[in-house]
């Protein structure tokens, strides 16, 4: 016999790593001098960067799986020591096990795990075969474009060892917990993408048949072939009814029984018609069939509602999804040493570890660290950014640099990303005015297609009864409303998506519709137009303490005010170094033991202690307390320090105007849009800011109450007016505009009453929101026009006889994709 050689494998050189780099054999990184950290693998001693890689590859060739190393196709990713030993001890089966069987009987739980750092098939391999060597797992089946391990546990066995058992391996292992909304979207669009292929496959079989009958029409056909033709067509057609055309039936139905006409009543007495009077010819080998025109009807009615579908909750799902993977569990950080807890046990102020590659669990402030944050969740923008110490990050971003530690600022309820999915929720749950009107007139046009059909076949049946029916159907068919119905939501569910790739969150139900028409647009100064974040650069001291007594008296002060002035004494407050007279004073407002009572918060605050009264606040505010000079009117926004009603210190603060404020202001001016300014602050400061832009009229030292009295008053002038702001002495001003617009930073109640939240520190998404609304108006004009025309043109057509039903099935079904597409032409609509 013949001896074969056996040859090595080849070396694999991995696509991250450049081939004769030397490098760590199982995460690529490259090493720097000699390593001290290697592993045996295939016989072969392999270089390794630190002792996670070295531990994990250990365990994998320990494990009889070292072949792993020679089918992957990517690196791994370089594992956390800190992550290969944790215990995992937060979870448990009564939260993430699925009992299969009686629940009486069962000793198994399925459960379902996210696994993050799989990149190719040997890594759903290797964890796949990890899972199965775990005590009491029976069943184990990984899914690497879903990343996620389903297996089957005794329930005896508890789920840490099978978490530990995966995160050894250097991998991220999470519960992955769909939530209810993210699985019946998923159920809805499968259950569509079936009806939607059984009426594709049923209209190229019954097509076929078709092409027989109409060639024998024209060339002669005998009759047994023909019926031939038309019994292998009926059952066809009939499922297709039934399944892929039964929601039609159902949902003509069901709002029929409630007294409402909808688009689905004609589209039912269409299928209904014509299934029966085809199965009618065919039984008694008479008349004409419509077999091919039914299918096709149904076909194309499924393909337009389900793009239109896909359009409306594209945004919603991608974040339900987002939502779905965050991170159960965090790294607390308790006095220097890492802890693994629940998010739900994290409370404000907790620091937290974010490794390099995971995804932020909750909101955040960074403390320590430099990295890179993916924050394409929120801005659509792919350019990651970066941050450093004082920066905010937020929860559903994904760290991608280094590990970073943060100061937590939110809680799972009340994270950007949960206030993003309900304001999308909140706006796919409501119908703007345009869409009611919409609404309104396909009911009224309903019915008057279905009295038009009835005089047509009327008509036909005392003139030419054969062609009656086909002739009534066709107008049936051709008349459907769907295009109609499908104008507005197709062209503003579109328009929102546009405009949340760039930053803003569409959620008032007529926010698009109304920015179409103003004609004034208001905007807030501070933390609106500039960038709220005040730094102190001047005081004057008129007391007998230090400079910096007075600052950290006036710390503590702001410490219990929201407004963007007390940014500018942000910082720790030292109060042991503050003078033994006031030391009492700011403990007890650190301490929260006392009621700071802000007084007009926009104006200043006051607060009594042990008979000393302390004020801070601007010279309105502090109109009672004695200074011994004027009030500087230098540029500067002045806010003053009073104990006992007399004036110790002035601060004199600054914050600058965003770098885009200015062509924000220009832009609505150019476009012939009165642009006014709002503001509550009345210092020169505010007056030097207002003469840089091109302001048509500017009012400042206004209350909440003279704003809204102020905005009123255009309003019943007949004005329509957009608000501009972030502050709580906004909310009302925002609530009463036609539209209101909350930026970046805005208040949780600012937020609420506006309709429109820009997500990002940008002005330019509020210009490009009321462009791209104008943009939208022309669109939902085009889309009436073209499907009020159509109809307009096509059922005289059909009712003097001159549409077949397959071509009126197919006419109202390109009628429906027309706007359909046309909607999608926002997506394109130049951003910029």
């Amino acid at each position: 016999m013949r001896k074969l050689s056996v040859m090595a494998p080849p070396e694999i050189i991995l696509p991250n790593v450049k081939a004769g780099t030397p490098g760590c054999f199982h995460c690529g990184e490259p090493i720097d001098g000699p390593s001290t950290f290697s592993s045996v693998i295939e016989g072969r001693e392999r270089p390794m960067c630190c002792a996670g890689c070295k531990a994990v590859a250990d365990l994998i060739v320990e494990s009889g799986m070292a072949h792993f190393y020679s089918q992957r196709t990517h690196y791994a990713e370089t594992p956390p020591e800190q992550l290969l030993n944790l215990s995992y001890d937060s979870y448990d089966f009564s939260e993430l096990g699925t009992s299969t069987g009686d629940p009486s009987t069962t000793d198994t739980h399925t459960v379902q795990l996210l696994i993050q750092g799989m990149t190719c098939a040997a890594c759903s391999w290797l964890v796949e075969r990890q899972a199965l060597r775990t005590v009491g797992v029976k069943a184990a089946r990984v899914s690497l474009s879903e990343s996620t391990l389903n297996a089957e546990v005794d329930s005896s066995t508890p789920l840490t060892e099978l978490m530990q058992s995966i995160g050894k391996l250097g991998y991220r292992v999470q519960p992955f917990q769909s939530s209810e909304r993210t699985k019946l979207l998923g159920l809805e669009n499968k259950l569509m993408l079936k009806r939607l292929a059984v009426a594709g496959l049923g209209m190229m079989q019954v097509g076929m048949f078709a092409i027989a009958l109409h060639a024998g029409a024209i060339q002669g056909m005998e009759i047994e072939y023909q019926q031939l033709m038309r019994w292998v067509s009926l059952p066809i057609a009939l499922f297709v009814t039934l399944y892929s055309g039964g929601a039609f039936f159902r949902s003509a139905w069901s709002h029929l029984r409630h007294g409402a006409v909808v688009m689905d009543l004609p589209i039912s007495i269409a299928l209904g018609l014509a299934i029966a009077a085809s199965i009618y010819a065919t039984v008694t080998a008479s008349g004409e069939v419509y077999f091919d025109s039914v299918v096709m009807f149904v076909f194309f009615l499924l393909v337009a509602r389900y793009f239109e579908h896909r359009s409306r909750f594209a945004s919603s799902l991608s974040l339900q999804k987002i939502q779905d993977t965050l991170p159960r569990v965090a790294n607390r950080l308790f006095e220097n040493t890492l802890e693994y807890c629940s998010i739900r046990d994290l409370k404000y102020g907790d620091r937290i570890r974010v490794f390099a590659g995971d995804t932020i669990p909750l909101d955040g402030i960074v403390v320590s660290g430099d990295s890179d944050i993916d924050e394409s969740t929120f801005t659509g923008e792919s350019v990651p950014r970066a941050v450093t110490a004082s920066d905010h990050v937020f929860a559903g971003t994904l760290n991608l640099k280094q590990s970073i530690d943060l100061e937590v600022t939110s809680d799972p309820d009340s994270t950007k990303l949960k206030a993003l999915e309900n304001a999308i929720s909140f706006a796919e749950t409501q119908k703007p005015k345009i869409a009611q009107l919409a609404d309104r007139i396909a009911g009224v046009f309903i019915l008057g297609v279905l009295t038009i059909a009835s005089a047509t076949a009327y008509y036909w049946w005392q003139h030419e009864p054969d062609n009656a029916f086909w002739i009534a159907l066709s107008v049936l068919v051709v008349s459907c409303p769907c295009a109609l119905g499908l104008a507005t939501p197709a062209a503003l569910t579109t328009a929102a998506q546009s405009l949340r790739q760039v930053g803003a969150i569409i959620r008032g139900d007529n926010a698009i519709e109304q920015l179409s028409h103003i004609d004034t647009v208001i905007f807030d100064k501070t933390g609106t137009l500039t960038d709220g974040q005040f730094e102190c650069v001047k005081t004057l001291t008129f007391g007998k303490l230090k400079a910096s007594d007075y600052f950290i008296l006036a710390q503590a002060l702001q410490s219990h005010s929201a407004h963007p002035i007390a940014s500018a004494f942000a910082g720790t407050v030292n109060y042991e170094h503050v003078d033994e007279s006031l030391k009492s004073a700011v403990s007890a407002l650190l301490e929260s033991d006392s009621e700071c009572r802000p007084r007009r918060e926009a104006q200043g605050l006051s607060f009594m202690h042990k008979g000393l009264r302390l004020e801070i606040g601007n010279a309105a505010f502090l109109t009672q307390a004695k200074l011994p000079s004027p009030w500087p009117t230098e540029p500067l926004h002045w806010i003053g320090l009073s104990i006992d009603s007399n004036i110790v210190a002035l601060f004199g603060l600054q914050d600058k105007l965003r770098s885009n404020a200015k062509a924000l202001v220009e832009y609505y001016r150019d476009a012939g849009i009165r642009t006014l300014l709002l503001t509550g602050d009345a210092s020169a400061h505010a007056h030097s800011l207002a003469t840089a832009l091109p302001f048509d009229a500017c009012a400042f030292g206004l209350s909440p109450e003279q704003k809204l009295a102020y905005l009123s008053d255009l309003q019943h002038q007949g004005r329509k007016v957009l608000m501009v702001g972030d502050g709580i002495n906004d909310a009302a001003v925002l609530a009463q505009a036609n539209t209101g617009i909350a930026v970046s930073q805005a208040t949780d109640l600012a937020r609420a009453k506006a309709d429109i939240v820009v997500t990002d520190s940008d002005l330019t998404p509020i210009k490009l929101a009321h462009r791209l609304a104008l943009r939208t108006r022309k669109i939902i004009q085009q889309n009436l026009i073209w499907a009020l025309g159509y109809n307009i043109v096509a059922i005289p057509l059909a009712c003097l006889g001159h549409i077949p039903p397959w071509l009126a099935a197919l006419g109202m079904s390109l009628s429906s994709l027309i706007v359909v597409f046309n909607s999608l032409r926002l997506k394109n609509h130049p951003m910029a």
